[in-house]
């Protein structure tokens, strides 16, 4: 039986408003993610109402 994609997932993979850069960095970074995708979906955040 293979593992499901999700148990393979680090433990933390939502961020909180209080983490720095290296561990959004991090975060983003486990999840397949780059630096330019961790501005644009942080950015998509700050702006909506």
């Amino acid at each position: 039986m293979e593992e499901s994609q999700f148990s393979q997932r680090p433990q933390k993979t939502c961020q909180t408003p209080f983490d720095n850069f290296t561990t959004l960095k991090t975060i983003f970074g486990a999840l397949g993610l780059n630096v330019k995708d961790l501005v644009v979906l942080s950015g998509k955040f700050s702006f909506t109402s």
